[in-house]
C-alpha cells in the first residue's frame, strides 16, 4: 500500500531532469548551469527573468567562455579570489541595491536563486578580473608619446579649463590607457582561444 501510495505522489510532481548540454574537453555544462547562469546574470543586471531559448544560448556563451578562461586559471596557476572577498562584495552589492534584509530575499526568491550560489558567482567574477590583471597587465607599455597626445587628443576635452599635464593627471591617463589596452588584448586572448575551442552540443539538451 505505501509503495502504491509513493508511486502515486510521485506522478503527481513535475521531474526536472538534469541533462549535460556542452561537452568541452573533460569539461562539461549542465542545464541546470545554464538556467542557474541565466537567472544569476539577470539578477544582477537588474533585468526582468527570462528564461526563453534565446537568453538560454546567451548563457550557454558566456559558460564557454568560462570554461576556457578557468581552463587557463588552472594551467596558468593563477590565484583564485578569497570567500572573504566575494563576501564583502556581496555585502556591498546588498546595501547598494536593498533597504531591508526582507527586500533582498525576496529578489532571491522571485529570481529563484540561493544566496551560496549568488557568492559563489561573484567569487568567480573577482577570480576572472585579478586573472586578467595578472595575465595581460604585466605585457602593456604606455609609451610617454601616447600618454602626451591622449592628453592633447581625448583628456583636455573632458577636463577643467586650464588642466595641464602634471604627474598626476599623467598617472591617470598612464591607467586610463593601460585598463584599455588590457581588456583589448584579454578580448583579442579569448577570442583566439574561443575560434580553437570545439565544444559539442548535445542534441535535445538545448532550446
Amino acid at each position: 500500500m505505501l509503495s502504491v501510495l509513493l508511486l502515486t505522489l510521485l506522478a503527481g510532481q513535475a521531474v526536472v531532469v538534469d541533462r549535460v548540454a556542452v561537452v568541452l574537453e573533460s569539461r562539461v555544462i549542465k542545464t541546470s548551469d545554464i538556467e542557474r547562469d541565466t537567472r544569476i546574470t539577470e539578477f544582477l543586471n537588474e533585468q526582468p527573468l527570462d528564461l526563453s531559448a534565446g537568453a538560454r544560448r546567451k548563457a550557454v556563451e558566456r559558460l564557454i567562455d568560462q570554461m576556457l578562461i578557468r581552463r587557463e586559471i588552472e594551467l596558468g596557476g593563477y590565484s583564485i579570489a578569497s570567500r572573504e572577498d566575494a563576501s564583502n562584495m556581496l555585502a556591498g552589492l546588498r546595501k547598494e541595491r536593498f533597504r531591508t534584509e526582507a527586500a533582498y530575499k525576496a529578489a532571491l526568491r522571485r529570481y529563484g536563486i540561493s544566496e551560496d550560489d549568488l557568492q559563489a558567482h561573484l567569487r568567480w567574477q573577482l577570480t576572472v578580473l585579478q586573472f586578467i590583471e595578472e595575465r595581460f597587465r604585466p605585457g602593456v607599455l604606455i609609451r610617454d608619446q601616447e600618454i602626451e597626445r591622449y592628453f592633447r587628443e581625448t583628456f583636455v576635452k573632458t577636463a577643467a579649463s586650464g588642466t595641464t599635464l602634471t604627474p598626476a593627471v599623467r598617472r591617470q591617463i598612464e591607467e586610463q590607457i593601460t585598463g584599455e589596452r588590457v581588456n583589448e588584448h584579454f578580448n583579442s586572448w579569448l577570442k583566439q582561444v574561443r575560434d580553437q575551442a570545439k565544444p559539442r552540443f548535445i542534441d535535445g539538451a538545448l532550446p
